[in-house]
């Protein structure tokens, strides 16, 4: 929480180096580090010592806590001093470091040395574009995405915001090993890293919005399934194979429509079944004349 200003004989060099000719005392004069704010960390060099003003954590994981103040985001890399999210701490001193260009702090305090108050738990922060480095540890949301695949392959997925048509990285940091549904769209939150010059999201949580309209049928097919979001109108449509005519539409043992286009608001995730049944062919009659 101190650096160095000067020596008692004015020389600010440190370490000093002084020819002996006679008894002298030098004293070395320290002040009280000034505070700096997150958004400073990255102008420092590589290893410089530095105290950090207070700070809200925005999430702890086994390897990172991820920070924030009023002008932006940071990392403290290896320890989380038992940190939750929402705590607002003041008193971290370390030094700045760096990995693939992610900023970070390795302390050079322990955890008592902190002052920490217990807080509510930020909420992250909704992005509606795609993450740059401007955005690096970030504690983000992005409400509305689709997934490239239906797993992390090598820990790592492509997301692309609905309705833009460029991707970004998830990474699976901590090999959550999720799956997903592929077309499905889903509420996404990380925090935003880097691996080198490009930019990544280490994956937190994701929820699925929207919901599954699936169908099967025997002696037809059926149009009209997939990924629709709660509210939307869904049309299925039974076209029966040759020999075949639509019945009903099924959930289970319950008849839940007669109709063929079925119509309906989509409330659920739900599995209908489309019902044929034979037909049988028409006999013709043939009168014969009598000899």
């Amino acid at each position: 929480g101190y650096e160095f200003v000067k020596w008692s004989n004015e020389s600010t060099a440190n370490p000093l180096e002084v020819t002996v000719t006679e008894n002298a005392t030098y004293t070395a004069i320290f002040q009280e580090q000034t505070p700096i704010t997150c958004s400073q960390i990255k102008d420092l060099a590589i290893g410089d010592a530095f105290v950090l003003g207070e700070f809200t954590v925005t999430y702890v994981n086994d390897s990172y806590t991820y920070i924030k103040d009023a002008t932006g985001a940071s990392m403290i890399f290896s320890s989380n001093y038992g940190l939750k999210a929402g705590d607002v701490v003041t008193g971290l001193a370390g030094t700045r470091s760096t990995f693939n260009d992610l900023v970070q702090i390795t302390p050079t305090v322990t955890k008592a040395d902190l002052t920490i108050t217990a807080g509510t738990a930020p909420q992250p922060e909704v992005m509606t574009v795609n993450p740059t480095l401007d955005d690096m540890n970030k504690y983000v949301k992005f409400e509305k995405v689709q997934f490239g695949s239906t797993a992390f392959s090598s820990q790592n997925i492509n997301a692309t915001l609905v309705g833009q048509n460029t991707s970004f990285a998830v990474r699976d940091q901590w090999k959550t090993n999720k799956t997903f549904v592929k077309g499905a769209t889903y509420t996404l939150v990380g925090a935003v890293s880097c691996y080198k010059t490009t930019v990544q999201v280490n994956f937190i949580s994701v929820t699925k919005l929207s919901l599954t309209i699936s169908a099967t049928a025997t002696g037809g097919k059926v149009t009209g399934t997939g990924e629709y979001m709660e509210g939307d109108e869904a049309t299925l449509i039974a076209t029966a194979n040759e020999g075949y005519e639509f019945v009903n539409w099924t959930v289970g043992e319950e008849v839940v429509s007669t109709e063929n286009p079925y119509k309906f608001t989509v409330t659920a995730d739900v599995a209908l079944v489309a019902n044929f049944k034979e037909v049988e062919p028409e006999i013709e009659w043939m009168e014969m004349p009598l000899e």
